[in-house]
């Protein structure tokens, strides 16, 4: 799998290409895990982040599984993983005037494991 990589989508979820060859042509079964941090902050109504301290990372986790046919041994499709927004804050909320909102947001680690053939890949996004 050297070219499978991770990324993350402009809603902020997990989005996985898988490359991998020399894996036959039957159905490939994958699995993937992650880790998700998310960092939300307080803006005011200028669209600034009044307060550097006045903000919040969420962590979470999850996992999804894929069924890949390959084309001529190879493996190659993007797997966009359904149901993966960014872990929401846990009890983080805005004084008057201000909203929250996402800041930032990454997968890592992201675990790509060819259950068929028995290959695993680490990833970040």
């Amino acid at each position: 799998m050297s070219d499978t990589s991770a990324s993350v989508t402009s809603s902020g979820g997990l989005q996985v290409f898988i490359d991998e060859a020399g894996v036959g042509n039957a159905t490939v079964n994958y699995s993937i895990s992650w880790t998700a941090s998310a960092t939300y902050g307080c803006f005011n109504g200028g669209g600034n982040h009044p307060k550097a301290t006045n903000k919040e990372t969420s962590t979470s986790t999850g996992s999804a599984t894929a069924a890949e046919n390959p084309i001529n041994g190879r493996v190659r499709a993007t797997v966009d993983i359904a149901g993966t927004p960014p872990p929401p804050p846990s009890t983080f909320s805005c004084p008057g005037g201000q909203t929250l909102e996402l800041m930032s947001v990454s997968y890592n680690p992201v675990v790509v494991t060819d259950e068929t053939n028995n290959v695993t890949t680490t990833l970040k996004a």
